[in-house]
């Protein structure tokens, strides 16, 4: 790992390194979803390659009827990713103010949906379901890509690092 990131990124046009996840600035991305992306991309089982935190304060983010804040990603490890997902499945409570999406079939995009009501309640109630899958996600970090990653994070320390699976 360290001869790709000294022989292959390092020496990288800055115009590609920024779209690598160890060279993505987590602190222009949206605050709400910056914990999860760089959660994500840090399992070494997927790269993201989109995001948005949620705009519940205008009717214009609306999509059939529902705000959602979500991160479209990459499967770098299909089989991996799928014992995660399964995970940020079953610790989600039915008597939650959110729901998990899934879809996508090239790239995939993972989703905290909650219906329109009041904006206050529905950027709570986004911001519990991100916070969740974060955590879920947290779980399977990689201390390869901790060791490699240049990125700054702007949260808490990591508690938890698993071996890459």
């Amino acid at each position: 790992m360290w001869w790709f990131k000294e022989a292959v990124l390092l020496r990288t046009d800055p115009d590609v390194q920024i779209m690598h996840p160890w060279f993505i600035d987590y602190r222009l991305l949206d605050a709400p979803v910056r914990d999860l992306v760089w959660a994500m991309n840090h399992t070494g089982m997927v790269e993201t390659l989109c995001s948005c935190g949620g705009h519940t304060e205008s009717a214009e983010w609306v999509e059939d009827g529902v705000f959602a804040a979500y991160v479209q990603y990459k499967q770098v490890k299909p089989r991996a990713w799928a014992t995660v997902l399964d995970q940020i499945m079953s610790q989600t409570s039915t008597d939650a103010h959110y729901r998990i999406a899934l879809g996508g079939r090239g790239d995939r995009w993972l989703a905290v949906v909650v219906d329109p009501g009041p904006e206050l309640d529905m950027r709570r109630n986004i911001d519990e379901g991100l916070s969740k899958v974060a955590s879920t996600v947290s779980r399977f970090l990689c201390k390869d890509h901790l060791a490699v990653s240049a990125s700054a994070r702007a949260a808490q320390p990591i508690q938890h690092v698993a071996t890459c699976r």
